[in-house]
């Protein structure tokens, strides 16, 4: 049997990375979203300083 390879990427969240966590987000809760209940763009935009400092991963 032979194994897949994955590539996998690591680094820091940027204020670019905003509407790609949104589209996530409605991905995997798409209940919650119908409701509302996600981040939005300008709360997420507001938190600038803080996603800076935070690491993403990234699967390609």
């Amino acid at each position: 049997m032979q194994k897949a390879s994955l590539k996998v990427t690591i680094r820091n969240l940027t204020l670019e990375d905003v509407p790609k966590i949104i589209e996530l987000q409605k991905e995997s809760f798409p209940y919650m979203a119908n409701e509302g209940m996600i981040w939005k763009e300008n709360s997420l935009k507001s938190h600038g300083t803080l996603l800076s400092g935070l690491t993403f991963f990234v699967l390609s």
